[in-house]
């Protein structure tokens, strides 16, 4: 039980992480279409 609460908080970081990653790519694809 320990473990999988452990393993949960730990993808639910992962989640978090890779939203961040995918607002940020946006953000740097719209501003590169913007400059082309």
């Amino acid at each position: 039980p320990l473990n999988s609460s452990k393993l949960n908080i730990f993808y639910n970081k992962l989640f978090s992480m890779q939203i961040q990653l995918e607002k940020m790519a946006i953000k740097s694809f719209k501003l590169l279409m913007l400059t082309r």
